[in-house]
């Protein structure tokens, strides 16, 4: 890739770090909340994610994992075998898987690490927004269990996501 001093590109990035600390939640007990950004995002066609880092008030066990879900952005698809031998279909954004490393008295941390590369929107870990999103203000954010419920807020310290947007620089409307 040559250097375009002129920035030529078709295409910009935008970096966001997302913290739950930092969100609204929408519900006293359910780890749920939505994050407004104070500039519209214009055009965006791709979202990839860089990181996920969830830290929890509850010991796990290594089979359990963190749906995330975010906005109507469905990039994965799961098939639960529940106990009953039915199928429980979940779609979500991100699955982090449990690890649960001690950083503190009672709080233990899963992370997620995908991209260590930016510089391609239609790489196959991004998720293509298909129609382009010409608006964008606001990101909704909730994360559930391998029964498509929504974690309590008491079970759930935090949430931290690193992502890259992608956006179309000429206006497209």
């Amino acid at each position: 890739m040559e250097v375009d001093l002129n920035n030529t590109f078709a295409y910009d990035k935008i970096m966001l770090h997302i913290d739950s600390n930092n969100g609204t939640f929408m519900n006293t007990n359910e780890f749920s909340f939505y994050i407004k950004f104070s500039d519209t995002i214009k055009n965006a066609i791709s979202i990839q994610i860089i990181d996920i880092t969830v830290i929890t008030n509850t010991q796990y066990t290594s089979d359990d994992k963190f749906y995330l879900s975010l906005n109507d952005f469905d990039r994965e698809i799961s098939y639960i075998k529940q106990p009953d031998n039915n199928i429980n279909e979940i779609k979500y954004f991100a699955m982090i898987p449990y690890e649960g490393y001690v950083v503190d008295t009672n709080k233990y941390k899963s992370r997620l690490i995908i991209a260590t590369n930016f510089g391609n929107f239609a790489s196959s870990f991004n998720h293509t927004i298909n129609p382009v999103l010409q608006t964008l203000n606001r990101f909704d954010l909730s994360l559930k269990d391998k029964n498509n419920n929504i974690y309590q807020k008491s079970d759930i310290h935090s949430i931290k996501l690193n992502i890259c947007i992608y956006t179309v620089k000429k206006n497209l409307s």
